[in-house]
C-alpha cells in the first residue's frame, strides 16, 4: 500500500488523475501455484519500476528516480523470498 500510496501522490503532483481500479489477473488454485503468480507479478512490478525510474531520470526528476530505484530494490526482495519458498516446496 505504500509504493501505491507513493505513486498516487506523484501522479496528482505530475497533473495526472490515479487509477484505482486493479488490474484483473488469474487467480491459481493451490499454494504453489499461487507463489509462482506472487513471483510473476514481483517480476512484473521490477519492470515497471526500472521504465519508471529511467523516464524520472530523463526528466531529472533525481527524487523520484531514487525513490523508484528504491522501490525496485524492495520487489526484487520480495522476488528472491518467493524464488526461496517455491525451490523448498
Amino acid at each position: 500500500m505504500r509504493h501505491a500510496s507513493f505513486l498516487t501522490d506523484v501522479i496528482i503532483d505530475l497533473s495526472g488523475e490515479p487509477v484505482a481500479t486493479p488490474k484483473e489477473f488469474s487467480k491459481p488454485e493451490g499454494n504453489k501455484e499461487m507463489l509462482k503468480l506472487g513471483l510473476e507479478m514481483e517480476k512484473q512490478d521490477i519492470e515497471n519500476y526500472r521504465k519508471h525510474a529511467q523516464m524520472a531520470e530523463e526528466l531529472d526528476l533525481v527524487e523520484l528516480q531514487l525513490q523508484l530505484d528504491e522501490m525496485v530494490s524492495e520487489e526484487a526482495g520480495h522476488a528472491w523470498e518467493l524464488r526461496r519458498i517455491l525451490k523448498g516446496l
